[in-house]
């Protein structure tokens, strides 16, 4: 382990619907993630992990706190992180896991097919779900 490459210090995301009352979906969450660890965020639905991904990935502006990779602050999202939805209308029905992995990596990295395709697997396999490759999203749980 070299370093720390992503660091949450002290994360609240409050958010305001108009007219409504304050929402507090994340409240005062800090660790830190060094180079070669992986993090797992386990939680009951509406406690708001989702929320705070969300952040992690410069979507989401938190009230308090900050989100650093590398020891730089993020203020939106970047190349150095990325998020897959859960909600398959975010991805290609008509690709697969690693197509559709595939086709993030041609867009961000400007990769050729064949290389996108093998770095998509090289992704797939870090995260430990290389045997999902071939399947199409209506094929994964939560489906």
């Amino acid at each position: 382990m070299s370093g720390v490459v992503l660091s949450a210090e002290h994360i609240s995301i409050r958010y305001a619907a108009k007219g409504q009352a304050e929402h507090l979906a994340v409240d005062d969450v800090s660790f830190d993630v060094a180079d070669g660890e992986r993090l797992v965020i386990l939680g009951p639905s509406g406690c708001g992990k989702t929320t705070l991904l969300m952040s992690i990935a410069g979507f989401v502006t938190p009230s308090e706190g900050r989100v650093k990779v590398r020891g730089t602050q993020i203020s939106g999202p970047g190349p150095d992180r990325a998020v897959v939805f859960q909600d398959f209308d975010q991805l290609f029905p008509w690709r697969t896991v690693a197509k559709n992995v595939a086709y993030a990596a041609r867009l961000t990295l400007k990769l050729p097919k064949e290389k996108a395709l093998e770095r998509a697997h090289q992704y797939l396999n870090l995260v430990g779900i290389e045997e999902a490759a071939d399947r199409f999203p209506h094929q994964l749980s939560g489906a």
